[in-house]
C-alpha cells in the first residue's frame, strides 16, 4: 500500500485496521479495548514536533505488537515492509524518534487535523460500547465511516473529519461550540446536519432523517451514506442480541428509504449499499415500493415505544 501518496487515506486505513485488530482482541473481555491508547500514541508525535508520517502512522501499531493482537507481519502483507520496521524501531526504543531517510515524508495539515479529530472523537465515545453481540469499542463506528469514505474516493477533509466526529454530539455530552472552536463553523455545521435531535421521539427522528436527506449539504450526504453502510454491514455480520429479526429487517427498510433520498452521491458507496440491501431481501429486484412503504410503517409502529 502506498502510504505517502494520500496521507490521510493511510491514516483512516490504519486507524481502521488497528480499531479492528484490538477490538477483536478484547471481545470477550468486559474491558474497553484500548484504542484510546493506541490514537494518543500517534498524536504525541506531532506534540513533540516529529511530523513524519510513517513514524505517525507507527505509533498506532505499537500497543497491538505489545498485546499481540497485531503482528509485524501483518503490517508489511497489509501496508509495506517499512511501516513494520519503523513499529519495530518504536516497540524496541519508544523515546527514539527515527530520522531514517525513507519514511521522511511530513504528514501535511489535513492529515494531523483528522489525527485531532480521530483523538477528540476517541476521549468523548471512550466508555462507549456498540450494540452488536460483540459490544464493540464505539469508536470503531466512526472510524469505519470516515475509511469507506476515504476508500470510496472521497478526499474533502471537512466531510472525513465530519464523518470521526458525526456521533459525539448526538451520543456524548459535545455541543456545537466545542466542535466549532476546535475544528471550524463548517465542520460544526456539518455535525449539526447529521445529528438527530434527541428531543423528538424516535419515530420523529427516523422520518425527519428521511425528509431532510435530499437537502443535506454533499459533505453531509456523504456521511449519511457512509453511517448507512456501516450500520447496515454490521446489522448483517453481527446484530445486537436484543433485536428481532422483524426490528433488523425493519431498520434495514428504513435505511433504505434514508438511501433513496442520498442516489447520486457517490457512486461507490451506493453500488455497496445495493449489495448490502440485497442481502436483507430489501433491494428494487427482491421487493415493490409498495411493500418496502408498509413495512416501513410496521417499523415505525415497532420502535415507537423502544430506547
Amino acid at each position: 500500500m502506498d502510504l505517502t501518496s494520500n496521507p490521510t487515506k493511510a491514516l483512516l486505513a490504519v486507524a481502521h485496521y488497528v480499531a479492528k485488530a484490538q477490538s477483536k482482541k478484547h471481545q470477550e473481555s468486559n474491558e474497553i479495548p484500548n484504542i484510546n491508547h493506541s490514537i494518543d500514541l500517534a498524536l504525541f508525535q506531532t506534540k513533540v514536533g516529529y511530523l513524519y508520517l510513517i513514524g505517525i502512522l507507527a505509533r498506532f501499531f505499537v500497543n497491538g505488537i505489545k498485546e499481540k493482537s497485531l503482528t509485524y507481519e501483518e503490517i508489511t502483507k497489509e501496508f509495506s515492509p517499512v511501516l513494520a520496521k519503523e513499529v519495530e524501531a518504536q516497540v524496541r526504543h519508544p523515546i527514539i524518534l527515527s530520522s531514517d531517510p525513507e519514511i521522511q515524508t511530513v504528514a501535511n495539515d489535513d492529515t494531523i487535523l483528522l489525527l485531532w479529530a480521530l483523538v477528540f472523537a476517541a476521549n468523548k465515545h471512550q466508555a462507549q460500547r456498540r450494540k452488536d453481540q460483540n459490544q464493540s469499542a464505539y469508536i470503531t463506528h466512526p472510524i469505519h465511516v470516515a475509511y469507506l469514505l476515504s476508500q470510496a474516493g472521497v478526499t474533502d477533509n471537512k466531510a472525513l473529519v465530519g464523518a470521526l466526529l458525526h456521533d459525539t454530539v448526538e451520543d456524548t455530552d459535545t455541543n456545537y461550540t466545542e466542535i466549532g472552536k476546535s475544528f471550524g463553523l463548517s465542520v460544526a455545521n456539518i455535525v449539526a446536519e447529521v445529528s438527530d435531535d434527541k428531543s423528538l421521539d424516535k419515530v420523529q427522528r427516523k422520518k425527519l432523517q428521511i425528509e431532510h436527506a435530499k437537502h443535506a449539504s454533499q459533505e453531509a450526504k456523504l456521511i449519511k451514506l457512509g453511517d448507512k453502510l456501516s450500520n447496515l454491514s454490521d446489522l448483517l455480520a453481527n446484530p445486537p442480541k436484543k433485536w428481532s429479526p422483524i426490528e433488523i429487517k425493519g431498520y434495514a427498510i428504513w435505511a433504505y428509504h434514508v438511501v433513496a433520498q442520498l442516489r447520486g452521491t457517490n457512486e461507490q458507496l451506493e453500488a455497496q449499499l445495493d449489495e448490502v440491501f440485497k442481502g436483507f431481501g430489501i433491494d428494487s429486484s427482491q421487493m415493490d415500493d409498495a411493500t418496502r412503504t408498509q413495512l416501513l410503517t410496521e417499523y415505525y409502529g415497532n420502535i415507537k415505544d423502544s430506547d
